[in-house]
């Protein structure tokens, strides 16, 4: 008797044919799992970047403390992650500083827009990011430096003298509850 050595030319056209059914039922599946993945990862990292927003928003209104984080490379291109801590006390619009009563009238009457940029150099964002990269040296930044995000404060006018009843009467602004907006999906897009 002759020893059978392999298989027949059927056998592996029908192994063949079982597993093309199977990849053509699973690749559709694999692809929408891996999409939904995706997405969902999208969408923690926009929330970290909008809640990091929310915690410069609530130190900047409450004067709190801000932890700054100092990221660059040394004289010799490596990394450097130093943190201190200080008074946060301004918002910066078109170069001018606002504090206190101007910022809060500002914040009452205008949207204000915080960048990526901004956020990832004073360490509400991406701490692995480093936009001004000397050394030359590949930054992980997750979104575009000029991804901007706009916050709306909802606000009341108080009359300074509440027994004034003039249209001339001096007000002050009291801030409420704020919206944050991403303004540009495009650039807040996450890498």
């Amino acid at each position: 008797m002759n020893k059978k050595n392999g298989y027949t030319l059927v056998e592996l056209l029908t192994v063949l044919t079982i597993l093309a059914v199977l990849i053509i039922l699973f690749v559709p599946i694999i692809t929408k799992v891996y999409r939904n993945i995706n997405k969902q990862l999208n969408e923690l990292d926009k929330n970290a970047l909008i809640d990091g927003t929310k915690s410069y928003i609530n130190n900047l209104v409450n004067n709190g403390y801000n932890v700054v984080y100092t990221t660059h490379y040394d004289d010799s291109c490596n990394f450097v992650n130093k943190t201190e801590e200080k008074k946060l006390a301004s918002y910066i619009n078109n170069g001018t500083e606002l504090s206190g009563y101007n910022f809060t009238k500002y914040a009452a009457q205008n949207d204000l827009y915080i960048t990526a940029e901004y956020l990832v150099k004073n360490g509400y964002f991406d701490s692995e990011c480093i936009y001004d990269d000397t050394c030359n040296k590949s930054s992980k930044c997750k979104v575009d430096r000029a991804c901007t995000l706009v916050v709306h404060f909802d606000s009341e006018t108080v009359k300074a003298n509440p027994n004034c009843n003039s249209d001339s009467c001096e007000v002050y602004y009291k801030l409420g509850n704020y919206k944050i907006d991403i303004q540009d999906e495009s650039k807040c897009k996450i890498k």
